[in-house]
């Protein structure tokens, strides 16, 4: 779920959790907090159907055994949420450069000039072990067998009339699209991306989402769009989405 800030994205993994205790599921969702937006959200209904772990970036190295623990206690029909699931890719870049404190900027771009390929220092290549912090966080999350969400901040990218990324100050972009804020080959990991946007001059509930990505052969995949349809407060991402859109049953 990517979209600006107010958007409607937390309010997803609500909707799941409101929807499971109206059915008395005993299925839990299991939430990553690192943006720190349950407590607007929480209602009492949903108390014994969701488990938040609030934890900012400062406090990552804890976030491998938050994952692990939640990929372990998880089944089939539970969710593990990451919100915001940027923020891995910018506590795994902060961790490196705080290991490397002391340096000036200079000697840490000359040692990545220098020792770029090397392996089998302190730190090795730079690049890879930056993903292996950000893989350890994020891989429990991917590799769980159950259902998975997360949000993230939109990032727009600007592109030419081929439809590829092009600098905005270059004359030739003629439109924008949006991607996933956070490791650049983080929309690899899902099956399905969606934008959530505010409605101009709606109400604060209501939004509007559209498909970014739908996985599958072309022509075969899903690829609905819910663009300008109204996501209700009534409705939610559960019933707007996932029994309107992706056929679910519930």
């Amino acid at each position: 779920m990517v979209g600006e800030a107010n958007s409607g994205k937390s309010s997803c993994w609500v909707s799941i959790a409101h929807w499971l205790a109206k059915t008395k599921s005993t299925a839990k969702v299991r939430v990553l907090d690192t943006d720190n937006a349950w407590e607007a959200m929480w209602t009492p209904e949903i108390e014994q159907h969701v488990e938040v772990v609030s934890s900012d970036k400062d406090e990552a190295e804890e976030w491998p055994a938050i994952m692990q623990g939640f990929k372990k206690a998880s089944g089939p029909d539970d969710w593990i949420v990451i919100d915001m699931v940027d923020q891995p890719w910018e506590a795994a870049r902060g961790w490196f450069w705080k290991a490397k404190e002391g340096d000036s900027l200079a000697e840490i771009y000359l040692r990545q000039m220098t020792d770029g390929m090397d392996i089998g220092g302190a730190y090795g290549r730079n690049w890879d072990v930056i993903n292996k912090i950000y893989d350890d966080i994020v891989h429990p999350f991917f590799s769980a067998k159950c259902h998975k969400l997360a949000c993230t901040p939109a990032q727009e990218v600007w592109v030419d009339r081929q439809g590829l990324a092009a600098n905005k100050s270059d004359q030739e972009w003629v439109r924008y699209k949006y991607k996933p804020r956070g490791q650049n080959r983080l929309a690899h990991g899902f099956h399905t991306i969606l934008l959530a946007q505010r409605i101009p001059a709606g109400k604060d509930n209501e939004w509007v989402m559209t498909t970014m990505k739908e996985r599958g052969p072309i022509g075969l995949a899903k690829r609905d769009e819910l663009k300008g349809e109204t996501v209700t407060a009534n409705m939610g991402f559960v019933g707007s989405y996932l029994t309107k859109v992706a056929g679910w049953r519930l």
